[in-house]
Parts: C-alpha cells; sequence; structure tokens
C-alpha cells in the first residue's frame, strides 16, 4: 500500500491526488502546502491522478487508531468518517 501512501505526510490518499512534473504523487492536503515533489523537487502540478484516485477508492483500509487496539478497516471515504467520530469521542473522553 505504500503507492497510495503520500509521500509527505506519510497518510493514506484520497482522490483528488495531485502530482509533481516526474508524476511522483502527494495528497491533497500537502499539494496545498508544499511547491515541489517530496522525492526528486521537482514542481507540483495542478493536474490529478485519476488513475491512482480510482485505485484508491477500492483499497480496504486499517483503523488509523490500530495503535490504540481498534482493529476494523474500510474504503478510504469510510475510514475518514470513523477517524471523525473517534476523534469526537476522544475530545469527550478527554474533558
Amino acid at each position: 500500500m505504500e503507492e497510495i501512501q503520500c509521500q509527505v505526510c506519510q497518510e493514506y490518499m484520497a482522490s483528488p491526488i495531485k502530482m509533481c512534473e516526474n508524476g511522483h504523487n502527494v495528497c491533497n492536503s500537502c499539494r496545498l502546502r508544499v511547491s515541489a515533489g517530496p522525492t526528486c523537487r521537482e514542481s507540483l502540478l495542478n493536474v490529478r491522478n485519476i488513475t491512482l484516485g480510482k485505485n484508491a477508492a477500492t483499497v480496504i483500509y486499517p483503523c488509523k487508531n490500530r495503535e490504540t487496539g481498534c482493529e476494523e478497516t474500510f474504503t478510504v471515504d469510510d475510514r475518514n468518517k470513523h477517524q471523525f467520530v473517534f476523534d469526537v469521542i476522544l475530545t469527550v473522553h478527554r474533558r
């Protein structure tokens, strides 16, 4: 699953996935923060890697909180929803 990890933040990417002049990929969040590819330092383009985005949507991902015991798996959209709920519960629990 390394191919669908952002080379900047190391998170799994979801569409839209952007790329540099040499075809290295970054997630959309990192694209807004960096101006060059993390591997080759070439300029990032405002171009989507549609094929990788479609492939990323079909992969089953582990929960980001697997280190704390969550063993659930999800598509990337469901994983993000699960993470949002987990973060809300954690925030309420900490108060």
